[in-house]
């Protein structure tokens, strides 16, 4: 068959003539997003012989839904290809260009070299926090460098959206797409009117619209990145000036976790800011405590660990708890006599990041606290009304915690649970 006209909106056209190795587009449903990527590996496999292209979406079975039986099969000419493998899904192009479609399932089975295009498809759906750090060394050889297109539909805070802001920081290699529904041009307003009503804000938004938003009522809801979320410059005067640190610890083998605080004064208030955090795989309290002696040999630790720590041992020292073993470091222990109830423990820290009359308590170096500032953005409750602690974040986020209860406690221990947005 001969080759199919294909038309392509001024958005699209932007993002294909874009001369930027790393491309990044958040949009909305509806906007083309498939199609862009089905017309990206058309173009390079015809036009650059001897190219070999990865086309990446979250599962195979998408990967075939979306690029093999959805766009692959209209538009790429039979006369084109030398062989096709429909239960492989690649393509072998007559000037020697090779196609492999593939799934983010197994990233460790992702291993290549000499990759000339790689496209990752509804990439906010995939899981994996560390996808890209994992996926990102396969463009690069002796050889020469290998461009990338990263497309998707938003989906909370997740990689994707930490990538997007990364990428927007960086103009020489990055180039930064977002845009909604509409500007697709593939969605009538009077359908997006009919979708606005019969979906919550929430949800309009992330779908259409292309905002990041979490679907499920975030459980520390008060943090905002922008105001609570600081940067080393906003704080320098505050931390390694009193000679003190404070240190929330969860009790976790894999991974260990801690959240230190700097205390300072102002206008009569006391206030903290999280300058630095540990996620230690594989660890243990000991081995914790020695990291931040060595760390912080200049000042004075209090620990704020895990109430359960006066009966608990992560460490392998049989019948030494892991008070005791904090405490044998030179560190001061600072415990409640009872662990806090989870519900107290969440509105405290939302009261601390923001009080009813706008007092914001406690904030978080963004650039140091990378795992921190995640799980105050991701950290969600599940349909049923319970903590989704699948992601993992539920571990430095409650480091953190231990310490706010302790310093920072509420005094309204009225509690209701938590009202589920978007589900």
């Amino acid at each position: 068959m001969a080759i199919k006209k294909i038309f392509i909106s001024e958005p699209q056209g932007k993002i294909m003539t874009s001369q930027k190795r790393f491309r990044i587009v958040n949009a909305g449903r509806r906007f083309g997003k498939s199609f862009l990527s089905g017309y990206e590996i058309l173009m390079q496999c015809v036009n650059k012989p001897g190219s070999v292209v990865w086309y990446i979406a979250p599962t195979l079975p998408m990967a075939r839904k979306i690029m093999w039986d959805g766009w692959l099969s209209k538009y790429v000419p039979n006369e084109y290809l030398n062989k096709s493998n429909q239960q492989m899904m690649t393509m072998q192009f007559k000037n020697g260009s090779m196609l492999y479609l593939l799934s983010a399932t197994d990233k460790d089975s992702l291993r290549g070299t000499g990759i000339d295009l790689m496209i990752i498809d509804e990439a906010a759906m995939i899981t994996d926090n560390d996808f890209w750090n994992t996926i990102r060394p396969n463009l690069s050889d002796k050889h020469h460098d290998g461009r990338c297109l990263l497309i998707s539909t938003p989906k909370g805070y997740n990689w994707f959206y930490d990538l997007f802001q990364k990428a927007k920081k960086d103009n020489e290699e990055w180039d930064c797409f977002q845009y909604t529904t509409i500007d697709g041009g593939n969605v009538t307003k009077e359908e997006l009117d009919d979708a606005r009503r019969d979906m919550s804000e929430k949800m309009f938004n992330q779908e259409f619209m292309a905002s990041f938003e979490t679907m499920s009522n975030r459980i520390y809801y008060n943090y905002d990145r922008d105001i609570n979320g600081i940067t080393k410059d906003d704080c320098e005067e505050w931390f390694g000036k009193s000679g003190e640190i404070h240190v929330g610890i969860d009790f976790n083998v894999n991974p260990m976790t801690a959240a230190i605080f700097a205390e300072f004064m102002d206008n009569g208030i006391k206030k903290a800011v999280c300058f630095d955090e540990i996620v230690e795989p594989n660890s243990d309290t000991d081995h914790l405590c020695k990291t931040l002696k060595k760390r912080y040999s200049h000042c004075e630790i209090y620990a704020y660990p895990d109430p359960t720590c006066r009966k608990r041992q992560t460490n392998a020292l049989a019948g030494v708890t892991d008070k005791a073993i904090i405490e044998s470091n030179g560190i001061k222990v600072r415990v409640p006599h009872a662990p806090y109830a989870s519900k107290d423990k969440w509105n405290t820290v939302n009261a601390a990041m923001c009080s009813a009359d706008g007092t914001r308590r406690v904030f978080v170096v963004r650039e140091s606290c990378r795992e921190l500032t995640k799980a105050l953005e991701g950290y969600t409750f599940n349909s049923n009304g319970d903590p989704d602690k699948s992601s993992g974040l539920d571990h430095i986020s409650d480091a953190a915690a231990y310490y706010i209860n302790f310093e920072f406690p509420s005094r309204n221990k009225s509690i209701k649970k938590p009202q589920l947005l978007g589900v």
